[in-house]
């Protein structure tokens, strides 16, 4: 009965503890793992054991900061929507970049261990337009956009479009980089179409005023996003030459892991989402 009320009261969104109460667990909860790693440093002075704590601490503030301050984003944000089973946009907005330091950590640490520095860097430039896109248009990724003179459309969802956005931004960098240190003008005009493009992709609204149909409904999002990747595929390879995808090769190491789950794992976060966008199709009034 102690471990049952123990767990419900601790392991959930905090809504019944006091502020003091949340900042005591969360600390709990990282003190462990941030000791072992740094009692491994201490004892073998591998530089690993750092990289590996400071992911350890960016994973675990963006987690901290909702939970400590969850009576603030609830009053102003909302947590949980009464339109659809999930978080409200907004909330979603504002939490989703409390994330990208603990995914920028991680490329330039994978791209150091494989000593490919420079590319990790270019490749950290692609969070900046999501990030600071769903942090600023609030208005936009908003539970009102998902109301249509009383219907309940898909809306503009943050985290479908900042992923998107990201995903456009990392492939193409990836691609235009092989010109990094052949024609370094030449990178930059492409990094400058593949921001142009993140920047489209994460401003729906203003793509919603100039289509003939309806972004917000599933059918109208599932023609826009459809449509405007194939155009970024094209674009890409008459600038890049062709289409390169990171090599998967069977690497069982930790690295090797975790950059496949990495991959497959944005891979499958993609195919679920518009596996759901596909049902339930509406035409724009």
């Amino acid at each position: 009965m102690g471990n049952e009320s123990f767990l419900s009261k601790y392991f959930t969104d905090g809504h019944n503890l006091t502020m003091n109460e949340r900042i005591w667990f969360i600390v709990i909860l990282a003190t462990p793992l941030t000791l072992i790693l740094s009692m491994f440093f201490i004892l073998t002075h591998e530089y690993i054991a750092i990289g590996m704590l400071i992911l350890h601490l960016s994973f675990i503030i963006p987690i901290s900061i909702p939970y400590i301050f969850r009576d603030y984003f609830e009053k102003n944000y909302g947590l949980w929507s009464k339109i659809h089973s999930d978080a409200t946009y907004q909330y979603s907005a504002k939490t989703l970049p409390f994330y990208v330091p603990f995914c920028i950590i991680l490329i330039l640490e994978l791209s150091y261990f494989f000593n490919k520095w420079y590319l990790g860097i270019n490749l950290s430039i692609s969070f900046i337009i999501p990030c600071l896109i769903l942090i600023s248009r609030n208005n936009i990724f908003h539970e009102k956009n998902c109301l249509i003179n009383d219907e309940i459309v898909f809306g503009y969802p943050p985290h479908i479009y900042g992923i998107i956005s990201l995903i456009m931004g990392l492939f193409g960098i990836f691609n235009a980089f092989r010109f990094f240190y052949s024609d370094f003008n030449y990178f930059v005009i492409c990094l400058i179409v593949i921001l142009l493009f993140q920047l489209a992709i994460v401003n729906p609204d203003v793509m919603n005023k100039v289509l003939p149909f309806e972004i917000r409904r599933k059918k109208g999002f599932l023609i826009f996003i459809s449509c405007f990747i194939i155009l970024y595929l094209i674009i890409i390879f008459f600038m890049c030459g062709s289409l390169k995808f990171i090599p998967l090769q069977i690497d069982l190491t930790p690295w090797g892991i975790l950059r496949k789950i990495i991959i497959y794992g944005l891979s499958i976060i993609l195919v679920i989402q518009f596996y759901k966008l596909s049902k339930k199709m509406n035409k724009k009034e």
